[in-house]
């Protein structure tokens, strides 16, 4: 027989306190500095004077981005991340984890949230669009929140570290993607990282997830 341990919610509920104090770190400062903030500063020196958006094109002509960025853009398309999604959801519901499911589906229901916040802080996009405020990053928001999601499921197995090392990467990914495309600002992705893992880290204790399996 099996005994299952849950997880402890202290370091949930720390991991959350920690994330939306960087959120609101980072989104005091956005309203704060504004035009003058260290990431307006930062985007200025990538695109080095641009005025019009470059969908699709790297930034300062750099060689890496230029090679990466057809690959990144397809990383952070909403229908791969909508993939990303539904194979998950699919694969827990068909493992008959419907508890899992239903913890995975409630972490990444935080991107309903963008649109709302968008408006709210009202923050304008690095180039001029006739699409929403740029803050908080939608993308940057949904990658963190599935992956770790997944991290948290799978922290119970032997996949933790791949998981934790791969979503890492692809978490990564999308947000480079997502600035170097002209499409954000560095902080609509902080602020969209910060606010997902937040979320995620409420919702794990709140479901109190098995932390693992003892003999008996």
């Amino acid at each position: 027989m099996t005994q299952t341990q849950l997880a402890p919610r202290g370091p949930f509920l720390a991991c959350a306190a920690i994330a939306l104090a960087a959120f609101a770190i980072v989104a005091v400062d956005v309203q704060i500095a504004g035009r003058a903030g260290w990431d307006r500063t930062v985007f200025r020196g990538l695109y080095a004077g641009a005025t019009k958006g470059p969908p699709g094109a790297a930034p300062n002509d750099s060689p890496l981005l230029k090679t990466l960025l057809p690959a990144l853009n397809r990383l952070s398309d909403v229908r791969a991340l909508a993939l990303l999604f539904a194979a998950t959801a699919v694969g827990l519901c068909v493992g008959r984890r419907r508890r899992h499911a239903a913890f995975f589906l409630a972490a990444i229901a935080v991107t309903l949230s963008s649109a709302a916040l968008k408006h709210a802080f009202a923050s304008p996009l690095p180039f001029p669009s006739s699409e929403a405020g740029s803050f908080p990053s939608g993308h940057a928001m949904a990658s963190m929140a599935a992956v770790a999601a997944i991290v948290v499921l799978l922290a119970p197995t032997r996949l933790r570290w791949p998981s934790v090392v791969g979503g890492a990467a692809f978490v990564a990914g999308v947000g480079v993607a997502v600035v170097a495309d002209g499409g954000h600002w560095p902080s609509d992705v902080l602020a969209g990282w910060s606010l997902a893992l937040a979320w995620v880290c409420l919702l794990g204790a709140l479901f109190g997830l098995p932390a693992h399996r003892r003999p008996t």
